[in-house]
């Protein structure tokens, strides 16, 4: 069990150094009272929005590439210049959600047998496209692109 998670931990330290190496725009959900305030003092970590399937999670920001998905989440859409942050020299730690790397390490564990893993994540409420932000985001990164 230790390997196992030794290798979690690798697998998600090697998502954060490659989304930095090529950052892309995120995007986050909320609404249209909060969106007011994000854009005076930043994104901050949060756990008061939390669902039951990332209870668990603790303080964070919770993103996507899609600017479609999280719409879900508010009539307010704030894109995350995470471009520019690197720019900046600020990268803050970012991940998937942890169900979603458990998967993708059963893949690779399961690939180096020549095994197809069948697990699926597509009921549990989790989305592989789901970035997680720990650290708090500055107004100038954040802009609102829908409202």
């Amino acid at each position: 069990n230790y390997l196992v998670n030794k290798d979690q931990k690798n697998f998600a330290d090697n998502f954060n150094e490659s989304f930095w190496k090529a950052p892309e725009l995120l995007y986050h959900g909320t609404s249209d009272k909060n969106a007011k305030s994000i854009m005076k003092i930043g994104l901050k970590p949060s756990f008061e929005t939390r669902g039951l399937n990332n209870s668990h999670i603790g303080n964070a920001i919770f993103t996507s590439s899609n600017s479609e998905f999280v719409q879900d989440y508010g009539d307010v859409v704030i894109e995350i210049n995470t471009i520019k942050m690197k720019e900046d020299g600020f990268m803050p730690e970012v991940n998937l959600e942890p169900e979603v790397l458990e998967y993708e390490h059963a893949n690779i564990l399961y690939g180096f047998f020549d095994i197809e893993y069948s697990g699926d994540i597509s009921d549990s409420g989790i989305s592989p496209e789901t970035i997680i932000i720990y650290e708090a985001i500055p107004p100038k990164y954040l802009k609102i692109v829908s409202d």
